[in-house]
């Protein structure tokens, strides 16, 4: 048994990388019949009208499994049902939540809420050289893909998106920043060098495992699963395709398509089964198609598809099996500020791995944007050390691109789409889409 911390707090403002993304844990937890308070001032370091969860309530226990992330319990068990060991809204969802131990000196003026605050967004005044979006939330990569579908030209660089100045984009980002409570920053200075425009909404193709349909206008069809989902949320087109689908269509899936997503599928064997669906990815690489894998099969696609030279993964299987070892991880941004996949993200996050995989070689084209840390990276769930092998301090992240030079590819050792869940996860996905639909 473990003592309850004394509450949870949901910053707003300053300490809070997306209060769009607070205000959606915020309803959560309201819609839960969770108590909710606010603070009427600044205290410590929290600013005024930030949320507090306090530990002294019926919910408590709901509460606290929802936003603590987990425990270790690898060296309790051994083998588990079924997967994740752990799962937390308040380490994998898109807000930073802040943990007030049991015993702290905490003690502040709130009131007791039932709706969240509304946020207003904001376009600044003033001289620009362009305006500017931080791609560092889910909300952020929907208003943007909404912009871009209202003809909105925009460029992005280094997980950054910016637009031009002009009365019209100004008015649609005005209406944007309204509708999302985002704010919108100016730039003063010239542009990035590197800023790539965005030329549509970047369409994807997701590789999965799911059966076809059977029945209805969709009979023959790849059913839709997670992945697909997650991807319409954020508001790009995917559509679901499974290999055997690639190799029989009598149109090729991929002739309309930008990107592949794929954490489920391996590259079509080299026989004369597959002679349609090789085909078709060697053609869609060629052509720029770019790419975004996660897990084992994730890299084992690119390296068995002879895309690339050098990259190899391991995960904490046993005989091909995990036996349920799952959990959370801390991650470091090795790539700062200037990677167009991790650019937005914090010095060190959260992930959730099932089973847990790293990156053990590199391609030369491709660069490492985030690593474990050498020691303390497993923080819920269950992976038993013995188990680790070379995780310790390896890459988890990496773009870059194939052997030829004319496809985009981020490989991430963890699937950030898994479950529909970690949505702290989900703007790297998008940050990836737009660089690698760059071509």
């Amino acid at each position: 048994m473990l003592d309850y911390p004394q509450a949870y707090v949901i910053p707003v403002g300053d300490g809070q990388r997306s209060d769009a993304e607070a205000n959606r844990l915020v309803q959560w937890a309201l819609d839960n019949d969770i108590e909710v308070h606010e603070l009427d001032r600044d205290y410590q370091q929290f600013e005024e009208g930030s949320y507090v969860i306090f530990m002294a309530q019926p919910r408590r226990g709901l509460a606290d499994t929802a936003l603590s992330v987990g425990v270790d319990v690898s060296a309790r068990i051994q083998r588990l049902y079924a997967p994740p060991a752990a799962w937390s809204h308040g380490a994998l969802w898109g807000a930073d939540t802040v943990t007030i131990p049991d015993g702290a000196t905490f003690s502040p003026r709130t009131d007791r809420i039932h709706r969240v605050n509304r946020l207003k967004g904001s376009v600044p005044s003033g001289n620009a050289t362009a305006y500017t979006l931080r791609i560092d939330s889910p909300t952020a990569v929907r208003t943007l893909n909404a912009l871009l579908r209202d003809g909105v030209s925009a460029s992005v660089a280094s997980s950054t998106a910016l637009f031009d100045t002009d009365r019209a984009t100004r008015r649609a980002l005005k209406g944007a920043a309204r509708e999302s409570g985002l704010d919108f920053g100016r730039l003063t200075t010239a542009p990035p060098a590197d800023a790539e425009p965005i030329e549509r909404v970047p369409r994807f193709a997701v590789f999965s495992e799911q059966t076809t349909q059977t029945a209805g206008p969709l009979a023959g069809q790849p059913r839709v699963d997670q992945s697909t989902w997650v991807l319409r949320e954020l508001g790009f087109d995917a559509k679901p395709v499974t290999t055997a689908f690639l190799n029989s269509s009598p149109t090729d899936p991929l002739a309309d398509v930008d990107l592949i997503y794929n954490a489920a599928s391996n590259y079509p064997a080299n026989n004369a089964t597959n002679v349609n669906s090789r085909a078709r990815l060697a053609g869609f690489f060629a052509g720029g198609g770019g790419y975004i894998g996660g897990q084992l099969n994730g890299a084992n696609f690119l390296a068995n598809g002879a895309q690339v030279t050098g990259l190899a993964a391991a995960a904490a299987l046993v005989n091909n099996q995990s036996n349920g070892r799952s959990g959370i991880v801390v991650w470091d941004n090795v790539g700062g500020a200037a990677s167009p996949v991790t650019g937005a993200m914090p010095t060190r996050d959260f992930a959730i791995v099932d089973p847990p995989t790293w990156l053990t070689s590199i391609p030369a084209t491709m660069t490492v944007d985030g690593r474990l840390p050498a020691s303390g990276f497993f923080v819920a769930g269950m992976w038993p050390s013995t188990l680790w092998g070379s995780a310790p301090g390896s890459p988890i992240i990496a773009h870059g691109t194939n052997t030829a030079g004319n496809a985009r590819l981020t490989v991430f050792a963890n699937n950030p789409l898994y479950r529909a869940d970690p949505e702290r996860e989900w703007p790297m996905v998008g940050t990836a889409a737009y660089w690698g639909d760059g071509n």
